[in-house]
């Protein structure tokens, strides 16, 4: 599965697909925790601010997008999977790539 996979920088098309990998890893991890934007919030925020301004990384299989991450410089600001392909060894895959794009060190 991990195979059909390809990592890649993300385009403004990308924004609103990650946007909802965030939601569904945030709901999987935290239901019962309140987030504390609504979903279209999350998604603008997405949509303006992350995708444009920062270096934002994307797992695409089968036109779907499935996982994401974000730098912005050496600080990892954003690591979401989609709850279906945790264990699976993409967090190994972007965890390498952030390693090679940062090869001083990250910080959180």
């Amino acid at each position: 599965m991990e195979d059909d996979v390809v990592l890649r920088r993300a385009g403004p098309a990308d924004a609103l697909p990650a946007a909802d990998v965030w939601l569904r890893s945030f709901t999987a991890v935290l239901p019962s925790v309140p987030c504390a934007h609504d979903d279209a919030e999350v998604r603008d925020w997405f949509s303006r601010v992350l995708v444009p301004q920062y270096e934002t990384w994307v797992a695409v299989t089968k036109n779907r997008v499935v996982g994401l991450l974000v730098l912005n410089g050496a600080e990892l600001k954003q690591f979401y999977l989609d709850p279906a392909w945790r264990g699976q060894g993409l967090g190994d895959r972007f965890m390498s790539l952030a390693k090679q794009r940062q090869p001083d060190g990250l910080t959180l």
